[in-house]
């Protein structure tokens, strides 16, 4: 693990007001009603779009904000200088930061944009040729990304 020289020094590292932001933006969204696989139910896959929730955010820094902001939460240690991109989503009413792979990133982006399954699956796979959306499509579904209904 390699430690950015002044990590250990920071007590508010860039960006981490933004998560910190994001995080209670999600806590008071409206409630909205969770997606259900049964919604989607003899739709072609790779037309089908999904609404993001909207305690759901995604939110790409240019450091590693997350990797900082969970040292300081826990003491986890902080995984190099790489840019990160971290999905904020809120499963029942626990908001909840989670950092994205770079491919994730570039797919879970493209459907929260309103790309067809199809088409995000295929502009990640141009760059990431090696992409496997079941991590990403399980993330979305059980942490509360994605919506069935309009918010109330």
């Amino acid at each position: 693990m390699i430690a950015p020289p002044a990590a250990s020094t920071l007590t508010k590292p860039p960006g981490a007001a933004k998560l910190d932001q994001a995080l209670r933006e999600s806590y008071h969204a409206a409630d909205n009603t969770r997606f259900s696989l049964e919604n989607i139910e003899g739709q072609p896959l790779e037309t089908l779009t999904f609404r993001f929730a909207p305690s759901a955010q995604i939110i790409a820094f240019d450091h590693p904000v997350f990797s900082i902001w969970t040292h300081l939460q826990t003491g986890a240690p902080i995984r190099g200088n790489a840019p990160e991109t971290v999905l904020i989503a809120r499963a029942d009413y626990s908001p909840a930061p989670y950092l994205l792979p770079p491919a994730e990133a570039a797919f879970i982006t493209a459907l929260s944009q309103g790309h067809p399954l199809g088409v995000a699956h295929e502009s990640t796979l141009a760059h990431h040729p090696d992409f496997d959306p079941t991590p990403a499509l399980s993330l979305l579904f059980s942490s509360g990304a994605l919506t069935s209904g309009n918010p109330t």
